[in-house]
Order: structure tokens, then sequence, then C-alpha cells
């Protein structure tokens, strides 16, 4: 990339990058909202949210790792568990993504749930989506 006095850029991919890191920025951002809004309490769209948040003072199993029998430490590949229901949320909101796999693993040592999300971002540049989240619980 050149840069001259008065300012000229000849390098015109400078603003695919920006583009691009705005987009998994606002991915990211999205991705957030679904995990932290509880699944119903948007009027609008009773769908949008995560069911993971209606469970949060429901009847919890250290021993299994499950909220009201659904399990936590699992992944997307699997029905009925919270990964997959994840999923299913991340598909029909957030259309960017496409190929989605979604992994949640409990620690009972420090009471941390990882949430790891992968897929591909159809949006821009096709890239490789993935993402690491925590979250404390109790």
């Amino acid at each position: 990339m050149n840069l001259r006095i008065p300012l000229q850029i000849n390098n015109r991919n400078i603003f695919a990058e920006n583009y691009q890191k705005e987009i998994v920025q606002s991915i990211n951002q999205f991705i957030d909202l679904i995990i932290s809004t509880r699944q119903g309490g948007f009027a609008p769209c009773y769908d949008f949210g995560f069911a993971f948040q209606n469970a949060r003072y429901q009847s919890f199993s250290f021993t299994n790792a499950s909220i009201d029998g659904i399990n936590i430490n699992s992944t997307s590949k699997n029905k009925d568990n919270y990964a997959y229901l994840l999923k299913k949320s991340i598909e029909k909101f957030e259309d960017r993504l496409s190929n989605i796999f979604v992994t949640m693993n409990y620690n009972p040592e420090d009471l941390k749930i990882t949430i790891q999300i992968e897929g591909k971002i159809n949006v821009g540049k096709p890239e490789k989506y993935n993402r690491k989240i925590e979250m404390i619980i109790w």
C-alpha cells in the first residue's frame, strides 16, 4: 500500500479488509444478543432468543450437567440438547452464517459453560467463522 501527501490510497483492499472485520464483529454481537435474550422475551417474535435463558431458575443436575433433563455437555449433531437448540436459533435468525456447528461444555469446577460456534460466513469474502463464548452460571 502506498500513501502520499495529500492523502491518496492506492490499495483498494484496505476497505474490503475493514468490511470483513465489521461483518465478523456484527455476527458476534448478534449471536451475543441471541444468547442473552430469553426465548419468548421479544414480543414481535416469540421464537427469538435462546431456550437456555428460560431454564436459569429450573432444576439443575450437577452430576449429569443438565437442566430439566436437557444436556448441557453436547454437540449440535444430536437433538434434544442445548447445543442443538442454539444451532437452530442461529440458523433461523443469522443468515450470514451457514454450516453451523455448536459445542457446549459445562465445567463444574469454575461453574462455566463454554460454547464453541463454528460455521462459514456467506457475506463479503467467504471464510470460516469460529467463536468461543464462556458463561458463568449460578
